[in-house]
């Protein structure tokens, strides 16, 4: 009995290592691309513990990530125009009952050299417009409505390809720097497409309206929610078409072009967020957003 007792003991001293290594496992992590330029997206794809809490970290800011369907914690990393190229770090935290894990991972950002462009308005226009109050004032109510999307956590709505809103000629692209009357106004968050005014404005995909209403500088404005803290933004727009708290489907007329707000003639204003920082609309349009990537770390 003594012998057997001591083969027991071997073999479950020899087999424990195995079974906590197993419980506390490093989660696996991967990213669609190591390099990436201003205004572009990375996708981020974690296989942890079911109960885990997955994070990002990147600049001094936080993205959360989703589990989805396949038991994968997915979401997106924004790059913003305003980042400069160079080497940047990631973090992935990972928090579970049984693990406390933090990794960095190195990404590049590349260089990209953005347009300027130059518009004039009359001086009593802007200086309404673009008066601090205003601008304060939108931003306000479009970050509130956001911020209350994202909390909801929902996984990502959209399917298949997204869809151009209007057809018609891009005027303005994104991140252009923007100068009204000789002074600089920031960076276009966006896309402009011209189109004959009252031409109809369609969903890229399906999500939910989270803001529908009149703003100081876009006018007309509608926002939808993707998912996964995607949101698109369709804005001097001559009617809304839709209500906040509609689920839209893929191709739903939201409303008209127009030119309300601050602008010089009819066209449609199409912003891309991740969270609250803007990327490129062009990467989305015409693509279907897969998250089977090869694996990269």
């Amino acid at each position: 009995m003594r012998a057997i007792y001591r083969v027991f003991l071997v073999v479950l001293l020899l087999i424990s290592p195995i079974m906590v290594l197993a419980e506390v496992a490093e989660p696996e992590v991967q990213f669609n691309a190591a390099s990436l330029r201003p205004g572009d997206f990375l996708q981020i794809k974690v296989k942890a513990a079911d109960d885990a809490l997955v994070k990002v970290g990147f600049l001094e800011r936080g993205y959360e990530l989703w589990k989805n369907e396949k038991d994968e914690f997915i979401g997106f990393l924004p790059i913003s125009y305003y980042n400069a190229p160079g080497d940047y770090q990631v973090s992935i935290l990972v928090k579970s009952r049984t693990l406390d894990w933090v990794k960095t991972y190195p990404i590049k950002v590349l260089g990209r050299t953005f347009p300027e462009s130059r518009i004039s308005v009359p001086e009593s226009t802007r200086k309404k417009v673009l008066s601090n109050s205003s601008v304060n004032s939108d931003a306000k109510i479009t970050t509130k409505a956001r911020l209350e999307a994202i909390e909801s956590g929902i996984l990502s709505l959209w399917e298949g390809p997204f869809i151009w809103p209007v057809k018609g000629r891009i005027s303005t692209g994104f991140g252009r720097i923007r100068y009204v009357n000789n002074a600089e106004n920031g960076r276009h968050s966006g896309i402009d497409i011209v189109s004959p005014e009252g031409t109809p404005v369609l969903a890229v995909n399906r999500g939910r309206v989270i803001y529908a209403g009149n703003l100081n500088v876009t006018g007309l404005t509608v926002m939808l929610h993707h998912g996964l803290n995607l949101f698109t933004s369709y804005c001097h727009l001559s009617v809304i078409a839709v209500n906040q708290g509609d689920q839209v489907e893929k191709g739903t007329v939201l409303g008209k072009v127009g030119s309300t707000g601050l602008s010089t003639g009819p066209h449609l204003h199409l912003t891309f967020k991740i969270d609250e920082v803007s990327i490129d609309p062009e990467l989305f349009l015409e693509r279907t957003i897969a998250w089977d990537f090869p694996e990269t770390n």
